[in-house]
C-alpha cells in the first residue's frame, strides 16, 4: 500500500520514539521534500528524488530524534554520532502559542542530494506537531497518526524562517546566490549611507564657501544628520512595522537617494539641511533591515559575523569613502562625491530589488513593538550602547587637536594617523564579529575592559608621539569592536521587535556620539583636553557594568554564544 510522505514521516517519528522499533529507520519514502505549499511534505514515490531528509523530534526542548547519516543512508538514533557523516541541527528560538498544547514537535530537514557533505545547516523546514487534544491552529493538516503538518512554521530557526507566516521552500543554489547578492547590495547601501553621513566633515570648508556661511554654521549639517538618525530612525521603524521588509527597504533606499539628490542640488544652506535630514531618517531602519537580512542569510549561529559584514560597509566608508570623497570635494566640487554616492546607491537598490526574497509583512502591532522596546532588558541593552560608546566619542572627536597641540605631531602627519585609526576600525569590526559568535559575554567584557584601559592611557602618554600612534590604532580597533556585540545584545532582547530594537540601537550609537562630543568639548573649553581620557574611560567601565546586568536579564536560555 502506498504511503504518503506525511504518513511515512509519522511512521519514522514513531520509530524514533521507540514505539515501533529501536533500529535506525531508513529515509526511503521521503525522496522529495521540496514544496510545502499545500501543507504536506511532497515527494515519496511520486517525488523527484532530489532530496534526502532528516528528522528531529523534540519534547520539552530535548532532542528525541535523529541525525541524518550520509555514510549509511539512515538516521542515527539520538545520542549517537555518525562517523564521517553530517550532523544538521535546528535551534528553536520561539515556541508555539502556549494555548495550543504540544506533546512532540518535529522538524523535517531536507538536504539536496550530492551536497549533503557540504551542508552545514538545514535548507528546508517542515513542522509536525502532535496535539494533546482538540483541533490544531487554523491552516494545520492532521495526519492519520495524529501528527499535524503545516507549511507555516511557528518557529524562528536559524536558516530562512523569520515569521510564523512564511511558507518555507527549499533554498536552491540559485536561492543561495540571491541571498549573497542581497547581502552584498545591503553592504553597499550601508557604505553609501556611512559615506554620506561622514563626508560633510571632509568637505566642510568647500561647503561653507559655496553656501556663503561660516564653517561653524556649515557644521550644523553634521548635527542635522546625527539627529535625523537618532530621532527619525526609531519613528520610521515604528510607523513601518507592518510593512513587508523588501518593499520597505527599497522605499527607504529610494528616499535616501532623493535626500542625497536634494543635498546635491541645494541652492542654499537651508536645502542642504533638508536633504541631510531626509537621508538621515532612513539610515537606522535601513541598517536594521540589512542586519536582519544578513543574519537570516548567514544563520543565527553566525549572527556576530553577519553584523560585522554589514558594519564593514561603515568601516570601509570611514577608511576609503570619506578620504576619497574629501579629495574629490577639494579638487572638483563638494557636490561631486555626493553624486557618486547616489549613483552607487541606485546600483545597490537594483541588486536588492532583484535578489532579496519577498516575505510577508510582520504580524506584530505597533503597540507590541513599543511594549517590547520598553522592557527592562531592551532598555539596558540600548543604555549599554549609549554609555559604553560615548567614551570613544569623548576622545575621538577632539583627537586631532590632542595630537597636534598636546603630543606635538605635525599637522601633515595627522591624516596618516586617522587612516591608521580607520584601518584599525575595519579589522576590529571583523575580529569582534567572530568573537561575538563564540561568546557574547566574554567579547563585551574584553572589549570594554580594553577600551577603558586604552582611553585611560591617552592622558598618561599624550606627551609621547610613539605610544600615541599605537593608542590611536588601538582606539580604532576597539571603537568598532563594540558594534557587533552591542547589536547582538540588542537583538538578543528584541523578541517580537527586532527591526525596531536594532534601529533604536543604531540611534543609540549616534546619541553616544553627540553626548561624547559635547562632553569632550566641555573638556576643551575648560582646558582639560589632555585629561578627558580619564572621563572617557569611566564611561567604558559603566558600559561594562550595564552589559553584565543586561546579559543576566536575558529572558532566553543561555547558550554557547553567551557563556
Amino acid at each position: 500500500m502506498h504511503q504518503t510522505p506525511a504518513r511515512r514521516a509519522a511512521d519514522l517519528i514513531l520509530e524514533l520514539l521507540g514505539e515501533q522499533s529501536h533500529s535506525p529507520p531508513s529515509c526511503s519514502g521521503l525522496g522529495g521534500v521540496d514544496d510545502l505549499g499545500d501543507g504536506v511534505a511532497g515527494g515519496g514515490e511520486g517525488g523527484d528524488g532530489r532530496f534526502d531528509a532528516a528528522l528531529f523530534a523534540l519534547e520539552g526542548g530535548d532532542c528525541l530524534g535523529a541525525d541524518w547519516c550520509e555514510v549509511s543512508g539512515t538516521f542515527d538514533q539520538a545520542g549517537q554520532n555518525c562517523a564521517d557523516g553530517v550532523r544538521t541541527e535546528a535551534r528553536i528560538e520561539k515556541c508555539p502559542d502556549p494555548s495550543y498544547g504540544l506533546d512532540v514537535l518535529v522538524v523535517v530537514v531536507a538536504i539536496p542530494r550530492g551536497v549533503a557533505g557540504r551542508v552545514k545547516e538545514p535548507l528546508l523546514l517542515v513542522v509536525a506537531q502532535q496535539s494533546r487534544g482538540g483541533a490544531g491552529p487554523s491552516g494545520y493538516v492532521r495526519d492519520a497518526h495524529g501528527w499535524v503538518l503545516s507549511a507555516e512554521t511557528c518557529l524562528l530557526i536559524d536558516v530562512k524562517v523569520q515569521s510564523s507566516r512564511v511558507s518555507v521552500k527549499c533554498a536552491s543554489s540559485r536561492a543561495q546566490l540571491l541571498d549573497v547578492l542581497s547581502v552584498v547590495g545591503f553592504v553597499v547601501l550601508v557604505f553609501c549611507t556611512g559615506t554620506a553621513e561622514y563626508l560633510v566633515a571632509g568637505v566642510l570648508p568647500q561647503l561653507a564657501n559655496d553656501m556663503s556661511v561660516d564653517v561653524a554654521t556649515a557644521g550644523q549639517a553634521v548635527t542635522a544628520y546625527a539627529l535625523g538618525v537618532a530621532v527619525g530612525g526609531p519613528i520610521i521603524s515604528a510607523l513601518t512595522v507592518r510593512l513587508p521588509r523588501k518593499g520597505l527597504a527599497l522605499t527607504l533606499a529610494g528616499v535616501f537617494i532623493a535626500g542625497t539628490a536634494i543635498t546635491v542640488a541645494a541652492p542654499s544652506f537651508g536645502w542642504v539641511i533638508v536633504g541631510r535630514v531626509v537621508s538621515a531618517c532612513t539610515q537606522a531602519t535601513l541598517f536594521a533591515i540589512a542586519l536582519m537580512t544578513a543574519t537570516v542569510a548567514m544563520g543565527a549561529q553566525r549572527q556576530g559575523r553577519a553584523i560585522a559584514l554589514v558594519t564593514s560597509g561603515l568601516t570601509v566608508a570611514t577608511v576609503l569613502g570619506v578620504p576619497l570623497g574629501s579629495l574629490l570635494g577639494g579638487s572638483i566640487s563638494w557636490r561631486t562625491p555626493f553624486i557618486i554616492v547616489a549613483g552607487m546607491a541606485v546600483a545597490a537598490v537594483a541588486v536588492v530589488a532583484l535578489a532579496m526574497p519577498r516575505t510577508p509583512a510582520p504580524s506584530t502591532r505597533v503597540s507590541d513593538e513599543f511594549r517590547t522596546l520598553l522592557r527592562i532588558p531592551v532598555l539596558l541593552a540600548v543604555g549599554t550602547t549609549v554609555v559604553g560608546f560615548a567614551g570613544v566619542s569623548v576622545v575621538f572627536t577632539y583627537l586631532v587637536p590632542l595630537l597636534s597641540e598636546v603630543t606635538g605631531i605635525s599637522p601633515g602627519a595627522v591624516p596618516a594617523l586617522l587612516l591608521a585609526y580607520g584601518v584599525g576600525g575595519f579589522l576590529g569590526n571583523l575580529v569582534a564579529g567572530h568573537l561575538t559568535d563564540h561568546s557574547l559575554s566574554k567579547t563585551l567584557t574584553g572589549v570594554f575592559v580594553s577600551l577603558a584601559a586604552v582611553l585611560a592611557a591617552f592622558p598618561l602618554l599624550a606627551g609621547a608621539a610613539g605610544p600615541m600612534i599605537m593608542l590611536v590604532l588601538a582606539l580604532g580597533l576597539l571603537s568598532t569592536a563594540t558594534i557587533a556585540p552591542l547589536q547582538s545584545l540588542a537583538l538578543r532582547h528584541a523578541g517580537e521587535a527586532p527591526t525596531l530594537s536594532l534601529a533604536v540601537n543604531v540611534g543609540a550609537f549616534n546619541l553616544a556620539n553627540a553626548i561624547g562630543a559635547a562632553l569632550g568639548g566641555l573638556g576643551v573649553a575648560t582646558g582639560l583636553l589632555r585629561w578627558s581620557g580619564f572621563g572617557a574611560s569611566l564611561f567604558a567601565l559603566i558600559g561594562l557594568a550595564l552589559s553584565v546586568i543586561a546579559l543576566r536579564a536575558t529572558p532566553s536560555s543561555p547558550d554557547s554564544s553567551t557563556s
